[in-house]
């Protein structure tokens, strides 16, 4: 239990209060009878979002912020700016261990299944002003002996989940702060990933928008506001995703418990207005098709690309069971790697259903397409450039898709490159066998000729993939559609991957 101290004059309660942040003396009770069992003073004060109780311990941390130490200094009070991490016996309230050195923290978090103490801070939007946003310390929770520490900046408060430590990200409806970072919780550092594209060992982040609330961790899942309810699969490599049509609470509601996503709604005095207010239970059903963005920093010079996927007319990205990254063609806003992707149409429609209304196992790629593409045009490079302070979010970078030229474009390589690309394909437009007729090629040599989507599947809304090995490509994948003199309509692709050789 925790309590503010009681001063004799009002500017003790102005020192010391502080709207609650800390409170000046913890108190161990009896939970069922509310007998007092201990007491313990603080020299400055405990802060709240830094006591912990684990393994039997009690972590906390007595002492102030600097700038609190500064408000106090400019009063004309003379005080120690001595801070203290201590670690308690639950029971006892003996002193097991206690850490004068870089004692700084205005949070507190212990792993159980680590047996590690981490001192950190809690800076964000929606808190205290004098949160600390650098500097993490690790102890070893039985002894205190320091693990590692980081003079790292980052928003908080953390996530300890299992070896990591995963920090917070968040913005405005314009951009999003730098992406989060997440460090092990056994070493201090980045936690690594494969970039996906070019298969290059990269830090580990994640970015959300719009959002005035906490993620929160499960086993599974990261979720959080970003201008909806939206998540980060913590199990795979996929980005950020959108519930979408409702928002979560200011306060963090989106809970996993037992296998369901729980979404009390939490916004009835909020005046966002979104499409649907109401309470959720979710459960996890891995035949429904989500959709992310993926932020990954621009390089400083060009990346070849390893392995990629184009999804035609989709409404965002996607990662495959194989690690394919498939971008969505055009984007829709949502940042991502950039590569350039040139098209040439003859009366285009674009073409977009729900992934259900398509057989076969790669549904969500071919569930949306463009009719009237006669030449998509792929350079294999990650374009370079310089990261920015903020993520531009969807409505900005819609502004600011270029039109690429050739004389904007970069990366070739010294001599032509083997690839495997695999064209997608599905009748979702309702032409019958015989009605679209195409020939297909690739770097300018026909690989289809008379090409029917319709007659090759068996029946309309039907996966067709078609692979072709040994593709070589010095710079750019051109593929080239081309009406059959027989045809009554414009040729249609869904989607397009591509895959490295060794």
């Amino acid at each position: 239990m925790l309590r503010l101290a009681k001063f004799d004059s009002l500017f003790g309660v102005t020192v010391n209060a502080d709207y609650a942040s800390g409170s000046k003396t913890l108190v161990v009770m009896d939970r069922r009878t509310g007998e007092v069992l201990r007491k313990r003073e603080a020299k400055h004060s405990f802060r709240h979002n830094a006591i912990v109780v684990a393994d039997n311990t009690v972590f906390c941390i007595d002492g102030m912020t600097e700038p609190k130490f500064d408000f106090l200094k400019r009063r004309g009070l003379d005080i120690s700016t001595e801070r203290t991490v201590y670690a308690l016996d639950a029971r006892t309230g003996d002193l097991l261990w206690k850490s004068d050195e870089d004692v700084f923290g205005t949070w507190l978090g212990y792993s159980i299944e680590y047996g590690i103490l981490l001192q950190a801070g809690s800076a964000s939007g929606d808190r205290a002003k004098d949160e600390v946003s650098r500097g993490m310390v690790a102890y070893r929770g039985s002894d205190g002996n320091v693990l590692w520490k980081t003079d790292d900046s980052y928003r908080g408060p953390p996530i300890l989940y299992h070896d990591r430590v995963v920090t917070q990200t968040g913005g405005g409806s314009g951009s999003a702060a730098a992406e989060a970072k997440v460090f092990n919780l056994l070493t201090g550092e980045y936690v690594m990933r494969q970039h996906p594209m070019t298969g290059e060992t990269i830090p580990w982040t994640w970015v959300r928008f719009k959002g005035c609330n906490t993620a929160v961790a499960s086993e599974n899942l990261l979720t959080f506001r970003s201008a909806s309810g939206a998540f980060v699969d913590l199990t795979g490599t996929q980005g950020t995703a959108s519930l979408g049509g409702f928002k979560s609470g200011c306060t963090s509601n989106l809970i996993v418990a037992n296998g369901v996503l729980n979404a009390p709604d939490y916004t009835r005095t909020c005046v966002c207005s979104y499409q649907n207010q109401a309470s959720l239970a979710l459960v996890h059903m891995p035949e429904v098709a989500y959709w992310t963005f993926d932020y990954y920093r621009v390089p400083s010079e060009v990346k070849a690309v390893e392995q990629v996927g184009i999804n035609l007319g989709a409404p965002g990205n996607r990662t495959a069971e194989n690690g394919t990254l498939w971008l969505e063609f055009p984007s829709v806003g949502g940042p991502s790697p950039d590569i350039p992707v040139r098209a040439k149409y003859e009366s285009p429609q674009w073409l977009r259903h729900h992934s259900s209304r398509v057989e076969g196992k790669h549904n969500w790629i071919t569930a949306s397409g463009v009719t009237g593409i006669r030449e998509v045009a792929i350079r294999l490079f990650i374009q370079p450039g310089k990261n920015a302070s903020k993520v531009e979010s969807f409505d900005k970078n819609i502004e600011k898709i270029p039109a690429w030229t050739e004389d904007q474009i970069k990366g070739a390589f010294e001599r032509p490159r083997a690839y495997t690309v695999r064209l997608y394909f599905a009748e979702i437009a309702g032409c019958e066998p015989g009605q679209r007729l195409f020939d297909v090629s690739l770097q300018g040599r026909r690989v289809l000729e008379s090409f029917d989507i319709a007659k090759e599947a068996g029946a309309p809304n039907r996966s067709v993939i078609k692979e072709f090995k040994g593709i070589a490509v010095k710079d750019d994948l051109r593929v080239t559609l081309t009406p059959a003199r027989t045809a009554q309509t414009e040729p249609l692709l869904n989607g397009i991957e591509i895959i490295a050789e060794e």
